[in-house]
């Protein structure tokens, strides 16, 4: 019995085909690796675009973004600083794009306000886009239709894959590994 794929196997499937590129493997294997990138590809780039942000939502991020630029916390090379939360003192790695930012001492209020009156002003926007992607992770969720068809790979071609993440990579394989050998 095959299992039954959902769109979530698909990105890992992809994310482990994506990082086999740079394995050290026979040239037989990357025939099959890169047909099975090719398969794909089309279906994550169509469902990626299921979560774009639109125009609005980006004008929301980037108004947002020079609120806190103007009235929060800023490293050494004009980089918002993020927190793990509003109230940690933990700052998350400065190449996070997740992140709490915090106001400077006694501009709290301004900062609060401007932010809640533009969450007013793009309320529809926000709520539209979390709809969004509430679509998005349900769609992940759901059954790959139509079924994609994989160019099975022989378990012999497999590469030596970087030690810890064989078994997690062959697992997440299955489904396009051909163990009759």
């Amino acid at each position: 019995m095959t299992k039954v794929l959902s769109n979530k196997d698909l990105f890992e499937i992809y994310s482990v085909l994506e990082q086999c590129v740079t394995f050290e493997a026979s040239n037989k294997f990357y025939i099959y690796l890169y047909e099975n990138l090719n398969i794909i590809k089309s279906r994550i780039d169509t469902l990626n675009k299921l979560k774009a942000e639109s125009k609005e939502i980006k004008m929301f991020v980037k108004e947002k973004y020079n609120i806190a630029k103007k009235y929060c916390e800023l490293d050494d090379k004009n980089n918002i600083i993020l927190y793990v939360s509003d109230t940690s003192k933990v700052k998350v790695s400065n190449t996070a794009e997740i992140g709490f930012p915090r106001p400077l001492k006694g501009k709290e209020e301004e900062f609060n306000k401007l932010i809640e009156e533009l969450n007013v002003k793009y309320k529809d926007v926000i709520e539209e886009h979390i709809k969004k992607i509430n679509n998005f992770n349900d769609t992940l969720t759901k059954k790959v239709e139509p079924e994609i068809k994989f160019v099975k790979i022989p378990f012999d071609l497999l590469p030596d894959f970087p030690k810890g993440k064989g078994f997690l990579y062959t697992k997440i394989l299955i489904p396009i590994i051909d163990y009759n050998l």
